[in-house]
């Protein structure tokens, strides 16, 4: 089965509340983050402009792993919700049933923040042709095409 990499939704923060950059402290206080964290991107983003701390988004990319083999790696995308298109080549065949490692990480300069990791099984094809996984470590969503 062909799946291509088509979008992703993260989280505007670290789960410790601090900025994907490291820019800055962290805006939320520790006791109110499972409450922020449960809005809506949109109202994520409203929150931190009233505080006058909008963070940069991530740089994000996915990876895929079968054991220790990297067999797919898109471009980073500075967004919290960034998109794929197919000429990009985040495309990977894979057979129903194969282990497979989604790894989603913030590529800074000098280090990578991961921002989500969940071990799946490639299922049958979907009756509609989307894979979505999450929420998984800071990632929303990650949505899969499958043809």
């Amino acid at each position: 089965m062909r799946i291509r990499v088509e979008s992703a939704e993260v989280h505007t923060l670290h789960d410790d509340g601090r900025h994907w950059d490291n820019l800055g402290s962290a805006p939320i206080p520790k006791e109110e983050l499972a409450a922020f964290f449960a809005l809506s991107l949109s109202k994520q983003l409203e929150r931190l402009a009233a505080l006058g701390d909008v963070p940069n988004p991530p740089d994000v990319s996915v990876r895929f792993w079968i054991g220790d083999k990297l067999i797919l790696e898109t471009h980073a995308h500075e967004s919290f919700d960034p998109e794929w298109s197919e000429e990009e080549e985040a495309i990977v065949d894979l057979p129903p049933g194969t282990q497979l490692r989604v790894d989603v990480e913030d590529l800074d300069l000098a280090f990578h923040d991961q921002i989500g990791e969940i071990t799946v099984t490639v299922p049958e094809q979907p009756a509609d042709g989307r894979w979505i996984l999450g929420p998984f470590g800071q990632v929303r969503s990650l949505v899969l095409r499958c043809d």
